[in-house]
């Protein structure tokens, strides 16, 4: 499966500032929280390309509204992107799932 560009972008942006930040704070909720949510992402690109993701399963946007009121607001785009994308993907999965 081919991801859009912009998710792909704001994975590999997501990934490398959270891997920055653990580097200075390595116990931070929201890096490790980021990190193990993109652990979770590779896993079901590499599986089934995203069509086995379910709802909730992936939950970034809680933490780039937390993140907007600071400096790591490129931090909180890219997360919101995510979010976005896979709240898509699993309403797209729950469609297709109740169709069969």
């Amino acid at each position: 499966m081919t991801l859009p560009s912009e998710l792909t972008t704001a994975i590999e942006h997501a990934r490398r500032h959270a891997e920055d930040g653990c580097k200075g704070r390595p116990f931070d909720p929201v890096y490790v929280h980021t990190l193990d949510q993109l652990a979770i992402i590779d896993r079901h690109i590499s599986a089934d390309g995203l069509s086995g993701l379910v709802p909730g399963e992936i939950d970034v946007g809680r933490m780039a509204v937390k993140e907007l009121n600071n400096d790591e607001q490129h931090f909180a785009h890219a997360l919101h992107v995510i979010q976005r994308y896979a709240d898509r993907i699993t309403e797209d999965n729950a469609k297709w799932m109740r169709r069969e």
